[in-house]
């Protein structure tokens, strides 16, 4: 179970990056097409990461498999860097559903 104070951080981490869509793109879409395509995006971009992830946790389990454990501590380093950047793509993906939240422009 996720602690509380984990979920708090969470939410300010989404908070943060609305702030920053907003300041650097304006309050609203100019349509929910936008919004949409903008979501895409940014979920594709979520995407990338947790390819890899499996990826790496598919090459986890052949080296344990094959008893190789030389390369454990590198592709685990790299598996961790790929779940922060796959939770900072989350939080920008709420920010988008943040914005279209907001409507459109009109």
């Amino acid at each position: 179970m996720i602690k509380k104070e984990t979920i708090e951080l969470i939410k300010k981490a989404i908070e943060i990056e609305t702030r920053n869509a907003i300041e650097t793109y304006g309050e609203k879409y100019n349509s929910y097409h936008e919004g949409y395509a903008i979501l895409k995006e940014e979920i594709e971009e979520v995407m990338f990461p947790a390819k890899i992830i499996c990826d790496d946790l598919e090459r986890m389990w052949s080296d344990i498999r094959a008893d190789i454990m030389s390369f454990i501590p590198n592709l685990t380093d790299t598996m961790l860097n790929n779940l922060i950047n796959l939770i900072a793509e989350a939080c920008q993906c709420c920010a988008v559903i943040n914005k279209i939240k907001k409507g459109v422009s009109k």
